[in-house]
This record gives C-alpha cells, structure tokens and sequence, in this order.
C-alpha cells in the first residue's frame, strides 16, 4: 500500500466528522512550503464524499459518555484533535494523557504511573476465567 492510500481514511474522517481543514491559510501563504497540504482532497479522491457531518461527533461523544465500558483512550498532550477530549463515565474506563505527545500517542509514551494502570486495566480486561 503507498503511504498515500494509507491516510486516506485518517483525512476523510477528520474532514467529515470533525470539521478540519476548515482553517483560512492565506494569511500565512508567504510560509507555507506545501499549501495543498492543508487542502481537503489532498489525500482524499474526489470519488470519496467529505461532507461534513456535524452531529456526528456528538452522537459518539454521547454514547461513549453514557453506555462506554471498558475504554482506554490514550491521548497525545500536543494533538489538536483531541481539545476537546472524550469523558467517559464508567468507572471501568480512563482517559491518559502521553506528555508531549501527538496523535501518534502510544502506551509506552505513557509516564510510568499511567502506562502501569494502562497495562494493568488491559490485562484485567483480556484475562480469561
């Protein structure tokens, strides 16, 4: 697969379910080195819709509120994408925050506390009985 067709998803999502790529640029035209990259079908064919979809948000963050069970998100400090976090509500779920980190955030970038409890909510929850 090229690097290309692998992001295409990541770019559509982001496009249709969170409003990126609504941004203005022109003001920094003058320091942009790759102006299409910010552009919405840079990465997405134009057979793909991208319409923007804005209750779809809300309806996730809704049901990851209300019914999500057994939840790990592992967020990046330094990724936009997540300013506005998900806030799960079951006591079987955590929100961690990977210190400098983006939306490549990973459990091992995890300070060694949160990386504990995130290994050991994984483990309780795949173990078998």
């Amino acid at each position: 697969m090229r690097a290309v067709e692998q992001v295409v998803a990541h770019h559509k999502q982001v496009r249709a379910r969170l409003g990126y790529f609504d941004v203005p640029t022109a003001h920094l035209a003058d320091l942009l080195r790759h102006p299409d990259a910010m552009q919405p079908r840079t990465f997405v064919p134009r057979d793909i819709p991208m319409r923007f979809d804005p209750a779809a948000m809300p309806d996730i963050d809704h049901w990851v509120s209300r019914n999500g069970h057994r939840l790990l998100f592992v967020n990046g400090t330094q990724d936009p994408a997540v300013a506005e976090s998900f806030h799960p509500r079951s006591r079987d779920s955590r929100v961690l925050w990977a210190p400098g980190s983006n939306h490549h955030a990973t459990i091992s970038g995890l300070d060694s506390n949160d990386r504990a409890e995130a290994l050991a909510l994984l483990t309780r929850w795949t173990s078998t009985r």
